[in-house]
């Protein structure tokens, strides 16, 4: 791609209450004042009388039978009352935002674990898909924190002061500049590893058929149990899928090995992503559209490799929700986090030494302060007393905050290269796995349950060998 081909903002929105001053690539969007799109963002629209729905992104049904249109769908519900319309979307897998309501109330909901982030201005009336988008829009002058993170900021703020990220299983009414806690309303049921498994297949494997048509799907493989997933789910639906890898340093080297030969044993193409770096134009663009990098100097190799924007890029994100994530911290005696000093605490005791070390230097106790603040503003914010006795808070703090504070902007790397697709990313797949007993989880029992399944020869090779081929350990 050339360097002045190269996107701002690729597949952005942008939308407020008052006039605004977009990106110079944006066009208008459709239905509303005030909004604007980027020419590569997926859009759909429904509208009867006062009421709308707008889809933005990857929005697929998880269930048959066929709809005419998720829009239109979505609008039945909402022609019902707000609740049904967010309700309904547990049964939609993907990466989404849903504009609904009337053009004099507007309220913005996204996918069940925020991988389509909404960046929001409170009580400003401006809404956006990236973070520097939301500031520019403010005017003014911007001011970035300095302070040391890693796996998201504390709380549900940004690098910026003036913005936030929407966080999962909340909506922003922005009528009333208000955040709104929709999810859980009810205790996760109890459920069976059989019936779960059989349940998350069929509902995976609507969402992944719904999305091949007219798609090319590119599937990111690694030695891993999520990526080994989600390649039997997508063999087990028979559409045309290619593999391939990315990495260069010794810590990607088995993943690069090993996805060779798991691709050649299920019979699909594979590719090794070059790396020719980041022209200093894209490089720019990157960290505009981002403030967490993932895997960013990869991406103009990615760019190169794939057929064009409007592929999809499949991944088995997500799925450590599934499993108990903060397990051995809660053995080691972490307490669970239910409030700002606990999910404080919790927060940075996974970060790795390097981001210690910088929080170290920027003050251990101004550092706690800053996280203790924000962490009090989010648990206000997202209403998050409400789920206290109805969901495992660690699960919880996993979801919406790790998930939806870090892996959800990260995410905006993808979109320089393809749509993002993540076909486990359904609250009601995610109530499945969370209704498994806690040694099952623990074990990824499920996941192990698929695989046999769908495509058990894919467990003929191990789950993340330590060496490979594993002759070279000898």
């Amino acid at each position: 791609m050339r360097l002045d081909d190269e996107p701002d903002y690729p597949r952005g929105f942008l939308l407020a209450t008052s006039i605004v001053t977009p990106p110079g690539t944006f066009e208008p969007g459709p239905v509303l004042p005030n909004f604007w799109i980027h020419p590569w963002t997926s859009i759909d629209v429904a509208r009867e009388g006062k009421l709308l729905v707008v889809v933005i992104g990857v929005c697929v049904p998880t269930f048959e039978p066929p709809i005419e249109g998720v829009p239109k769908y979505l609008l039945g519900r909402l022609q019902q009352k707000d609740d049904a319309l967010l309700e309904a979307l547990s049964d939609f897998a993907g990466r989404y935002a849903v504009i609904f309501g009337s053009v004099g109330h507007l309220k913005i909901v996204n996918d069940a674990t925020s991988m389509r982030s909404v960046f929001y201005a409170p009580e400003r009336g401006i809404v956006a898909s990236h973070a520097l988008l939301v500031e520019e829009s403010l005017g003014e002058q911007i001011v970035r924190s300095k302070l040391p993170v890693q796996h998201g900021f504390p709380g549900n703020r940004t690098p910026f002061s003036r913005t936030k990220v929407l966080t999962p299983n909340t909506y922003l009414d922005l009528a009333r500049s208000c955040v709104v806690r929709f999810w859980p309303s009810r205790s996760v049921p109890e459920a069976d590893v059989d019936d779960a498994a059989a349940r998350v297949i069929e509902q995976v494997t609507r969402s992944i058929r719904v999305a091949a048509q007219g798609h090319n799907l590119r599937l990111a493989l690694t030695a891993g149990l999520d990526s080994r997933v989600l390649l039997a789910m997508v063999l087990h639906t028979g559409v045309s899928v290619e593999t391939y890898t990315y990495g260069t340093k010794s810590d990607t080297a088995v993943d690069r090995a090993f996805a060779r030969d798991l691709a050649k044993q299920a019979d699909v193409p594979h590719a090794m992503i070059p790396n020719p770096g980041n022209g200093p134009g894209l490089q720019h663009r990157l960290a505009r559209a981002h403030y967490l990098p993932h895997h960013v100097n990869v991406v103009q190799g990615l760019m190169e490799w794939f057929p064009g924007h409007e592929s999809f890029a499949v991944t088995g994100n997500l799925l450590e929700i599934g499993r108990r994530f903060y397990a051995k911290l809660e053995r080691l005696g972490a307490s669970a986090p239910i409030d700002a000093e606990s999910m404080a605490a919790l927060h940075r005791r996974k970060m790795r030494a390097s981001a210690n070390r910088r929080i170290a230097a920027f003050g251990d106790e101004s550092w706690t302060h800053v996280a203790k603040d924000a962490f009090r503003r989010y648990v206000v914010d997202t209403d998050y007393e409400q789920t206290l006795g109805l969901i495992d808070p660690f699960d919880l703090f996993y979801w919406e905050h790790r998930m939806g504070t870090w892996h959800g902007p990260a995410m905006n790397e993808r979109d320089f290269y393809a749509e993002a697709f993540i076909p486990f990313n359904s609250r009601r797949i995610f109530e499945l796995m969370l209704g498994l007993n806690a040694a099952d989880r623990e074990a990824g029992t499920i996941f192990y349950r698929m695989i046999q399944m769908t495509a058990p020869e894919l467990l003929k090779l191990p789950i993340n060998p330590k060496v490979w081929p594993e002759s070279s350990a000898h």
